[in-house]
């Protein structure tokens, strides 16, 4: 378990209560494990993180914009709160980029703090006001490709992928990327944008990579994910 804190240079609440009582209880599939929880340090710790992995981000341009009222944008924001919660409980995932509570207007207006100013791939060409933006993205951690693909994959998100084209425009870009990051890194939505376009421009590589093009942190090329491309985001 990786207590990152969305980022934050605190640690999160649970992990001091965790250092406080570390006898805890987990829920492995349908078992119910009684366990006790110690703080990973020195070699078995860098091991740990060279696997956390970098989400970023997933860019959609939508046909209307998120305020259009058709009853469409209304079942895409209601089918969207359904998977991203799905997601946020799915094995492996760590943190998303999150906006401060009292963050007002659009997604380029709010407060991301330490994953820093919101930021579009150049291929972007509608609006950044609220009456006209229409892109959904997210900025996420993971500890591992094999959990990312997962989640995409199966449950929710897989039912929402196959309706994607209902919502999502076919821009003819790479809508997700992937790369390695460390301990000492906090993922920015300028570092996505600029590993976005970079595997657009110039093909898979370790710097930017999707499921089917993989690498592992070392760079080396690993098999390829089995996606079936009729769902492919």
């Amino acid at each position: 378990m990786f207590g990152t804190h969305g980022g934050s240079p605190h640690d999160p609440a649970w992990f001091r209560n965790l250092m406080a009582n570390p006898r805890v209880t987990i829920e492995v599939g349908t078992e119910t494990v009684s366990a006790v929880a110690r703080l990973a340090q020195g070699e078995e710790r860098e091991r740990i993180w060279a696997k956390e992995v970098a989400l970023v981000p997933k860019f959609g341009v939508l046909k209307s914009p998120l305020t259009d009222p058709a009853p469409l944008t209304r079942e895409f924001h209601e089918s969207g709160e359904a998977v991203y919660r799905e997601i946020g409980q799915h094995p492996g995932y760590i943190a998303q980029a999150e906006p401060a509570d009292n963050s007002q207007g659009t997604l380029f207006d709010w407060d991301w703090g330490e994953w820093g100013e919101f930021t579009v791939p150049a291929w972007y060409e509608k609006g950044r006001t609220v009456e006209t933006t229409a892109l959904i993205a997210t900025l996420s951690l993971w500890t591992d490709l094999q959990s990312a693909f997962d989640s995409v994959y199966t449950g929710l998100h897989r039912a929402a992928l196959n309706r994607r084209y209902d919502w999502f425009e076919r821009t003819g870009h790479p809508g997700y990327v992937f790369w390695w990051v460390t301990d000492d890194t906090i993922p920015t939505w300028q570092d996505g944008v600029t590993r976005l376009e970079h595997l657009h421009d110039h093909g898979y590589a370790p710097y930017a990579f999707t499921f089917r093009h993989s690498f592992d942190p070392a760079g080396t090329q690993r098999g390829e994910f089995a996606v079936d491309p009729s769902i492919s985001p």
